[in-house]
């Protein structure tokens, strides 16, 4: 996440409440783009995804790696609309093992290997855009209504 630029905040390892549930997060970026979560799977081997999902292996087993991607995208849109913040919420699957192959494309989220991922994020087209004081204004947020994973 060091090639990702000035203009991005990065967080890591934070636990985020709302008044309704409570997320844990490996990573949170914050950019005039939006505000991306990041999920990071450790899997191998080839990793399809499909129109009725994700298969894994060449036996076609299925998993679903975005299951807790969207109960963190629940928290972190219900805290920005609380909050009366609007801003572009993002979620990316990172898959970090070097011997995973990825083909096809993720419905709902961004799926990328870690040399991917800095491009992705900045390359994402946002419909609101936010000014440094407005990312500023979420990583205090973000800060406010969590902690440190430890």
């Amino acid at each position: 996440m060091n090639a990702i630029g000035s203009g991005y905040r990065v967080l890591h390892s934070r636990s985020i409440s709302t008044s309704s549930a409570s997320r844990e997060f490996a990573h949170l970026v914050v950019g005039p783009n939006g505000v991306f979560h990041i999920e990071e799977k450790d899997w191998d081997g080839a990793v399809t995804f499909t129109s009725g999902g994700v298969e894994r292996g060449n036996g076609g087993h299925k998993e679903d790696p975005t299951a807790q991607l969207y109960r963190q995208e629940f928290v972190l849109k219900e805290l920005l609309r609380d909050n009366r913040i609007e801003a572009d919420v993002t979620g990316v699957l990172c898959f970090s093992n070097p011997d995973c192959t990825l083909s096809g494309k993720s419905q709902a989220f961004a799926a990328v290997k870690p040399e991917q991922l800095a491009d992705a994020i900045r390359s994402h087209h946002t419909k609101r855009g936010l000014t440094p004081e407005d990312v500023d204004r979420v990583v205090r947020l973000l800060e406010e209504s969590g902690s440190p994973i430890r």
